[in-house]
């Protein structure tokens, strides 16, 4: 859904998927991320793609596909992240730092967390 006079009224927009809505990130500038998938709580299950907005949701377009993660978070329309458990192995964590056309797994346990 999407709103242009500040949520006094919402229209229905498509994202062509099959799969559910995982999370949702929009920059101030309307630029937003969207990560597909389920509702289960493990990534096994939260395997889905990532799409992209730069007109505050009226048209998306896909930029990834099948990757995990539950939780999607940018910097700017660059830097961003999708972090997600893994049944028995733990934190998963993906960085791109080109608006997410490429992720890049920081491997757990995080370096700078143990130093």
């Amino acid at each position: 859904m999407v709103s242009f006079d500040d949520g006094l009224t919402w229209q229905s927009e498509n994202v062509a998927t099959t799969e559910g809505v995982r999370d949702l990130f929009f920059l101030p500038n309307g630029t937003g991320y969207l990560k597909t998938g389920t509702n289960g709580l493990w990534s096994s299950q939260n395997i889905g793609d990532v799409y992209k907005t730069t007109d505050g949701g009226v048209s998306w377009t896909k930029i990834v596909g099948q990757i995990n993660g539950s939780i999607i978070w940018f910097f700017d329309e660059n830097i961003g992240y999708l972090q997600d458990l893994i049944y028995g192995k733990g934190q998963i964590l993906y960085i791109t730092r080109d608006g997410g056309t490429t992720w890049k797994e920081v491997l757990y346990p995080y370096d700078y967390l143990i130093k």
